[in-house]
């Protein structure tokens, strides 16, 4: 017999999806004008989430993300 240690780590959370609450955009909207807020989802979720957009992606340039919420960066 021999006595050994196990230690249970508290795993990250597992996000399930992210949603964005609507994707309707006016033609001509102002540079800023907001889209739509990102909203994360999943298992034992707590804090904050930090949104990116994918690099080289063709229409990368047409939008930015401020915080949780999706902007037109070009009209």
């Amino acid at each position: 017999e021999k006595e050994f240690v196990i230690n249970v780590n508290d795993l990250p959370a597992q996000i399930t999806s992210i949603t964005l609450s609507s994707s309707v955009i006016s033609e001509n909207s102002e540079i800023g004008t907001p889209i739509g807020t990102l909203t994360t989802f999943g298992e034992d979720l707590s804090g904050s989430f930090t949104y990116d957009l994918v690099v080289g992606d063709n229409d990368h340039a047409a939008f930015n993300i401020s915080g949780d919420q999706l902007l037109v960066a070009s009209n």
